[in-house]
């Protein structure tokens, strides 16, 4: 009975090692550079523009919100001044 079970792990442990190592040698790693891929598309860097325009536009428009809120602030304070005197 012993024996029979030690045969059977033995077994077992050698089909796993043997399953490893097939695997191992079927694995393949790549490495690929997304950069270069679109720098070389006209249709990607046509994009590139669209989405640097878009984004300059909002940023304009974040900057300009941004001084109106200062400006707004200012004139609230000035009426809280002058409401207390």
């Amino acid at each position: 009975m012993k024996y029979s079970f030690v045969i059977l792990t033995c077994f077992i442990a050698a089909f796993i090692a043997t399953n490893n190592s097939m695997n191992a040698q079927t694995q393949k790693i790549g490495y690929v550079d997304t950069e270069v891929i679109l720098k070389q598309l006209p249709e990607a860097q046509e994009a590139d523009k669209k989405l640097k325009d878009i984004a300059t536009k909002f940023q304009d428009t974040l900057v300009a919100m941004q001084k109106f809120a200062v400006i707004i602030q200012i004139k609230s304070r000035v009426l809280v001044i002058t409401a207390l005197n």
